[in-house]
């Protein structure tokens, strides 16, 4: 079975290496094994299967072994110094042209001026919003850096899968031994990183473009420069958006009514609802599909490469990370635009290289061959001449037993003799060949053994991942028993917020009673009021009959003195009592009279009069009260106090006043009241809840 092998070659004798035709491969070799037939077989078919169709040409996708490789390599951010050609990071690099030809497309600067023209309003409206100083994020760069969290991809310890602040991916066409044309080359880069990649993926914020075409080697065989392929670093910053509150409230009314919908449908089907597999989904995926923002939390505008891939419609599935197919799309975008500039491309993905491998191999083991041929071919020419360079000596003995004196015949055997050491010359680089091509057997001998090590480590390799994901197997289950316990202490905390709750609504009850207790106060005190304007209205009323009654009784000199003397003798509140009712009792004494209708009306005044008197005094014992209440022993800064009480209740004169006060209708005074019933009222609830 024939098969194909580069197009470089390496000589077995001098080590050179040779340029065989300008195609890729060819098949004037044979490869005599089955198992390496098959294997290379199966990297060549690689080339044969459904590609999909060529996104900017609308054809199908095509891949050719003659093609050209490309290259879109992400990794994180080399130093900027090396991409913009400061003279401090590429004075000293040997492979980098002092003069040659680099371009810069995009720069935004250092890595820190980046953040913070990108982020700096969010980050300003993120903070105004934190009461918390301890929440509040003073740089975001260094809390992007310091930030725990790591992919859940993570099988190689040596392997950092931190958060990044930044990424850079590098785009070549072709290699340093299979190149395009370099001025159409660096016209697709350009073109593929301005203007295709802000408009196809916009959550990459590039930050800057470069172009190198300035890189190149030494071969180490004919010591010639070999000028590398053009390629491009494009670095970006991947943002993300958030959620804003009444987003963020929809999308949980939203998730909620999807979860009984659920729970109602695996009802219906009798199948058991996982909330753990429904906690579990690609919610960022979620939310990006519905208000095109991914996150939940944090700045408004974030760093965060999983929220940008989702956000621009991709999400992981199993080990098919989000990352990686946004990786594979952007080579195959930059496959298609090669290719529609009529350019053969080869779109496999190191499918074949063991088996270019072996072709190499193979391809040194079948010069030998062919050398070891020639030289075997050599050899038969030199046993034959050996052979019958013995013939001609076994004729040279006997014509020298015969004819020991022939000159002639001995010249003739001189000159074959020569002739012989002429072959032995001839042939002594041939034996030098076969020496080295046996080492070269034996080198090849060695390569298939450091080959089957290499594959026996590699098993061993596949093993111990096998042995890992077990592990993890065993951890995930451990997690999940962690996950159920916190369930449960999360459903005894719902619990115990209810029962919060219940006792919330038993509080606000009672301050409904409170509430309702304060309106009555506030009614007796509007009753108060009426009472007070009532007592006016009688003062009034009893004012005027007394006036009428003064009148009547003008004539009655006695009882004129005896009320002004008992007006200038007052003393004490008993002695005042008595006064009058004695001056009741003398006036009904002095008035008896025979006419009833007369005698009738003086039993009316007499009555009034002493009710009146009654009335004066109560207001002489207030007047008392009031005075050593309100003004014995008082300064004037206590005077200024009272009258600003007196005007916040609304009390003109001081008998107003002390009406208030004796009666505890004063603001302060109906307030000391309330503070009483709400204390009596919690004091019972306490007692209530004992």
């Amino acid at each position: 079975m024939a098969i194909k092998t580069m197009s470089k070659i390496t000589d077995p004798i001098t080590g050179t290496k040779k340029v065989k035709a300008t195609r890729l491969y060819d098949t004037e070799k044979v490869v005599h094994t089955k198992d390496d037939a098959k294997e290379i077989n199966d990297a060549l078919s690689e080339h044969n299967k459904d590609w999909g169709i060529n996104r900017i040409t609308g054809k199908p996708r095509k891949s050719s072994p003659e093609g050209y490789k490309v290259s879109s390599n992400c990794e994180s951010c080399k130093p900027r110094g090396h991409n913009i050609r400061d003279p401090k990071f590429v004075e000293d690099k040997k492979h980098i042209d002092p003069v040659g030809l680099y371009k810069i497309y995009t720069d935004m600067g250092p890595i820190e001026t980046c953040y913070k023209e990108i982020f700096a309003e969010a980050l300003e409206e993120y903070n105004a919003k934190q009461t918390r100083k301890s929440r509040r994020i003073d740089n975001y760069l260094t809390h992007v850096l310091q930030d725990q969290r790591r992919g859940t991809m993570k099988k190689n310890s040596k392997v950092d899968n931190s958060r990044k602040p930044c990424y850079e991916i590098i785009f070549e066409i072709g290699n340093r031994d299979h190149q395009i044309d370099r001025n159409l080359s660096i016209e697709i880069l350009e073109k593929f990183c301005t203007e295709w990649m802000p408009q196809h993926y916009p959550n990459l914020k590039a930050v800057g473009v470069y172009l190198h075409a300035d890189e190149f080697t030494i071969d180490p065989v004919t010591n010639k420069r070999i000028d590398s392929a053009p390629h491009i670093h494009f670095d970006f910053i991947p943002i993300a958006h958030r959620l804003t509150a009444e987003e963020k409230e929809d999308f949980e009314n939203w998730k909620k009514e999807l979860k009984e919908k659920e729970k109602a449908e695996c009802k219906a089907l009798g199948k058991k609802f996982s909330s753990e597999e429904f906690e579990g989904r690609d919610w960022a995926f979620e939310r990006a599909k519905k208000y095109g923002k991914a996150e939940l939390n944090s700045l408004s505008l974030q760093s965060s490469l999983s929220g940008a891939c989702a956000e621009m419609g991709y999400r992981t599935q199993g080990i098919n990370t989000a990352q990686m197919q946004v990786q594979k799309d952007i080579r195959n975008d930059f496959l298609d635009l090669v290719e529609s500039y009529g350019i053969p491309v080869d779109r496999t993905v190191n499918a074949n290289a063991e088996a270019k491998v072996r072709i190499e191999v193979y391809k040194a083991r079948e010069d030998n061959k062919k050398i070891l041929k020639q030289i075997k071919e050599t050899e038969k020419e030199v046993k034959s001449a050996l052979k019958e360079l013995k013939k001609k000596e076994a004729e040279i003995e006997k014509r020298e037993t015969a004819v020991k004196g022939l000159e002639v015949e001995k010249k003739d055997v001189d000159k074959r003799e020569k002739e012989v050491k002429k072959r032995e010359e001839k042939i002594a680089p041939y034996v030098e060949r076969i020496d080295t091509l046996i080492e070269d057997e034996k080198k090849l001998q060695e390569d298939k053994e450091e080959l089957n090590e290499e594959r026996e480590a590699q098993n061993q390799k596949e093993k111990s991942l096998i042995e890992k994901e077990s592990k993890i197997e065993s951890d995930k289950k451990a997690l999940e028993e962690t996950k159920a316990e916190i369930d449960t202490s999360m459903k005894n905390l719902h619990d115990y917020e209810e029962s919060l709750e219940t006792k919330e609504t038993a509080l606000d009850t009672r301050e409904e009673e409170l509430n309702e207790r304060s309106k009555a106060l506030d009614d007796e005190k509007a009753a108060v009021e009426a009472d007070k304007k009532q007592n006016l209205e009688d003062k009034e009323t009893n004012d005027k009959n007394a006036k009428e009654i003064y009148d009547k009784f003008e004539s009655f000199g006695p009882l004129e003195e005896k009320y002004k003397k008992y007006l200038s003798t007052v003393n004490s509140n008993e002695q005042i009592k008595v006064n009058v009712e004695d001056i009741g009792r003398q006036l009904k004494t002095e008035l008896m009279e025979p006419n009833d209708s007369w005698r009738d009306k003086i039993d009316y005044a007499v009555a009034n009069f002493t009710e009146r008197c009654q009335k004066i005094l109560t207001k002489v014992q207030d007047a008392v009260r009031g005075f050593k209440n309100f003004l014995q022993g008082k300064t004037s800064e206590d005077f200024r106090k009272m009258a600003d009480d007196m005007d916040r209740n609304g009390t003109k004169t001081f008998e107003e006043y002390q009406h208030k006060w004796s009666g505890d209708m004063l603001d302060w005074q109906v307030e000391q009241r309330k503070q009483k019933l709400q204390l009596k009222a919690h004091r019972r609830e306490i007692d209530i809840e004992r």
